[in-house]
């Protein structure tokens, strides 16, 4: 439980940096990212963080999932991607409430 919390927030983080980065962009009058739009895309997130990181991807998995990643997941915006994802963890793995437990018997009550 603890650890889906923080993966959660570590995910609410990067997230959060990668909004910042697309905002600093668009206040500096950058063009934006390469894919036209507002906001980075998942592999352009990873490549500022990472830059040899695909690389190193490309080494270790197997074709048909490469593919499946380059091709559906990270043309995806980062920063929604990222906020959404970490939250759904925190909420999953939040801490509960201990459940009441109530007596069986009417006299104890």
């Amino acid at each position: 439980m603890l650890v889906g919390r923080w993966l959660g927030w570590l995910l609410c983080a990067l997230g959060l940096v990668a909004l910042g980065g697309d905002i600093l962009a668009l206040l500096q009058g950058d063009s934006g990212p390469s894919n036209g739009g507002l906001l980075a895309s998942l592999g352009e997130f990873w490549l500022r963080l990472d830059p040899n990181g695909p690389a190193r991807l490309n080494a270790h998995l197997p074709d048909w999932l490469r593919e499946t990643l380059v091709n559906d997941l990270l043309p995806l915006p980062a920063a929604p991607l990222l906020l959404v994802l970490g939250l759904l963890l925190v909420l999953l793995f939040r801490k509960r409430a201990p459940k009441k437990v109530r007596p069986r018997f009417g006299a104890l009550a």
